[in-house]
C-alpha cells in the first residue's frame, strides 16, 4: 500500500509540476516580457517609410524668375529585410527588377551594399521611374516582395548650364554625410546640396521630411498606409538671390566659350548681379542617374 501511495504521489506530482512550469512560462511571456514581445510584434506589423519634403525654390533678384524647380516623379525603393531570405529567390527578384528598371544587377547590389550601415532602412534604387513601370510593380507586387515605390520630388534646373557654378546641384546623401548629419534631420533617403547655393543653404531649402506608417502582413505585403497628423512633410524655404537672370545671360553671351570668368556687381551695395565661369556644366546630369561615361566626361 505504501508503495502504491508513493506511485500515486509521483504520478500526481508530474502533471502538477508541468502545470506550474506552464504557468511560470505564461507569466514570463505576458507579464515580465509582455511589453517587449508586444513591441516586437508591432514592429513586424508596422514599418515606416519616409515622405520626402518638397525642396525650396531659388529665384533671381526679381523674385519671379525661377532658377530651379521641383518636378513630381516616382522612385523605386528596396527594404533589404523584406527581400526573400533564400539566396536564389532573392537573386531572381533582383534580376527581374533590373530588367524592369533598365539597370544592371551589379548596380542594384552595389546600392544595397553601399548602404549596409542602415540594415532596416529603405534604399532608393532608381528615381524618375516612368509611371508604366510603377503600374507594373503595383499589379505584380506579390512577385516583388521588399520592393516599393513612392512619389519623390525631382530637382530640375530649367536654365540648363546657366548659373551652374552658382546654383550648384543636389544628389543622394553619401554615407559620410549621413553619419555627420543624421542628428540634424537628415536620413538615408535625403537629397542634399552638393555644391553652390544648393549646398550652402541646404538646411533652409531642404524642409523637414515626414513619414508614413505601412501596415504589412506576414508576407511583408502592404495592406494599408497611414499618415499621422504630425507626420506630414514640411516644405523647405525659398531663397531670393541678388543675381539678375538677364544680366547673367548677357555676361555669359559676352564670355562665350572662352575659358575664364566674369563677375558683375553693383559697387554701391556690393550686390553680385552675375557670376559666369566657363567651361560650365548642366546640373541636370547630376540629378538624373547618368551613365558613368558621362560623369567621367564631366
Amino acid at each position: 500500500n505504501e508503495e502504491l501511495k508513493t506511485r500515486l504521489y509521483i504520478f500526481a506530482a508530474v502533471p502538477f509540476f508541468f502545470f506550474i512550469l506552464f504557468i511560470a512560462v505564461l507569466f514570463s511571456l505576458q507579464v515580465l516580457r509582455g511589453s517587449q514581445y508586444a513591441l516586437k510584434a508591432k514592429t513586424n506589423r508596422e514599418q515606416f517609410s519616409i515622405l520626402p519634403a518638397i525642396r525650396g525654390v531659388v529665384y533671381d533678384r526679381t523674385g519671379k524668375n525661377i532658377l530651379d524647380i521641383n518636378r513630381r516623379s516616382f522612385a523605386v525603393t528596396i527594404v533589404p529585410q523584406n527581400l526573400p531570405k533564400d539566396k536564389d529567390r532573392r537573386n531572381r527578384l533582383i534580376k527581374k527588377l533590373a530588367v524592369l528598371l533598365k539597370m544592371s544587377t551589379e548596380d542594384i547590389n552595389a546600392i544595397i551594399n553601399q548602404k549596409s550601415y542602415s540594415q532596416y532602412g529603405t534604399y532608393v534604387i532608381k528615381t524618375d521611374v516612368p509611371f508604366r513601370d510603377i503600374a507594373f510593380l503595383a499589379e505584380h507586387n506579390r512577385d516583388f516582395p521588399g520592393v516599393y515605390w513612392k512619389s519623390k520630388p525631382l530637382r530640375v534646373y530649367p536654365n540648363g548650364d546657366m548659373l551652374s557654378h552658382v546654383i550648384g546641384y543636389v544628389g543622394m546623401i553619401s554615407q559620410k554625410e549621413y553619419f555627420n548629419l543624421s542628428d540634424q534631420g537628415y536620413n538615408i533617403e535625403s537629397i542634399i546640396g552638393k555644391s553652390g547655393i544648393e549646398k550652402v543653404y541646404d538646411r533652409e531649402l531642404k524642409g523637414k521630411d515626414g513619414y508614413v506608417r505601412r501596415i504589412v502582413d506576414a508576407t511583408n505585403q502592404v495592406t494599408a498606409e497611414i499618415i499621422d497628423r504630425d507626420a506630414e512633410p514640411i516644405p523647405g524655404n525659398n531663397i531670393v538671390l541678388t543675381i539678375d537672370r538677364n544680366v547673367q545671360r548677357l555676361a555669359e553671351q559676352a564670355l562665350g566659350e572662352r575659358t575664364g570668368a566674369v563677375v558683375v556687381s553693383r559697387p554701391s551695395t556690393g550686390e553680385v548681379l552675375a557670376m559666369v565661369s566657363y567651361p560650365r556644366f548642366d546640373p541636370n546630369f547630376f540629378v538624373r542617374q547618368t551613365s558613368k561615361e558621362v560623369f567621367k566626361k564631366l
